[in-house]
């Protein structure tokens, strides 16, 4: 961007935040009138099942429907078969029930078909919303295994952060981040990653979340007159706090978790 200073970048970049999140509420209200239409008729159909209509019920339904409303899609009997399995599965679950409005149907059937476990389907539902995800990323996440990795809780916060703040951190930041746009070998250097990573830089924030800024790279910090160089040092907006990112190659260590640290 230029010589634009630091202040006006902040400000441009929560101009545009606020012209996506309009954009973003336009389309969920479209999202819930449809995720609500296919809601109660899982719930018509399968209040219908103990009068023995058996499965004919959703091929003669599909039929009908797509003749009637041949301009739209997803009266499929696969589709309307999804529709009575999302009801049957998610209306008594006090902790399900309330999101199924949340994201689309299409990342609803990711999770619905991938995930059993409601802790887990929830947790996935949430992390879709806040974080942005794509179907494709959403699909590497379940199948990352991004859950079981989430409650190792891989982040150095319990010691590096004031109690005052350490909650709010935990909410915002991931422990697991996908970043297959890069493209990179299955062999790369750190180096390689920090550039592929400032080469994609939009691409990278919009992974990482919409709270966040890129301050810089390779940020030079001078503590007791010792020089530490951070690889990508980024701003939240909502925390209000720095957030250094130290990139590692390979398996997560241990020692990682302690290794930075911040006052």
């Amino acid at each position: 961007m230029g010589n634009i200073e630091l202040p006006q970048l902040q400000f441009i970049a929560e101009i545009k935040d606020k012209i996506r999140q309009t954009q973003y509420e336009a389309l969920k209200v479209v999202n819930v009138h449809l995720i609500n239409l296919y809601w109660d008729l899982g719930k018509a159909i399968s209040e219908k099942q103990p009068l023995g209509w058996g499965k004919a019920i959703v091929s003669n339904l599909s039929k009908e429907l797509q003749m009637e409303f041949p301009q739209m899609t997803g009266f499929s009997v696969t589709n309307i078969s999804y529709m009575v399995q999302f009801y049957n599965e998610y209306y008594a679950d006090v902790h399900l029930q309330p999101l199924v409005g949340e994201i689309s149907w299409s990342k609803h059937l990711i999770i619905l078909s991938k995930c059993k476990n409601s802790q887990e389907r929830q947790f996935y539902i949430l992390a879709t919303k806040k974080f942005g995800w794509t179907k494709d990323i959403l699909t590497h996440q379940v199948e990352n295994k991004s859950y079981e990795k989430y409650l190792l809780n891989q982040t150095n916060f319990e010691t590096a952060l004031p109690d005052k703040i350490k909650q709010q951190a935990y909410l915002a930041v991931k422990d697991n981040y996908t970043f297959d746009f890069l493209n990179l070998a299955d062999e790369h250097s750190e180096s390689e990653l920090e550039l592929s990573l400032l080469q994609n830089i939009r691409q990278f924030l919009f992974a990482m979340g919409t709270d966040f800024t890129f301050i810089g790279n390779q940020y030079r910090l001078l503590v007791n007159d010792k020089e530490y160089r951070i690889d990508l040092l980024l701003y939240h907006r909502k925390l209000q706090s720095l957030i250094a990112i130290d990139l590692k190659i390979g398996e997560f260590e241990p020692e990682h978790k302690w290794k930075t640290h911040a006052n």
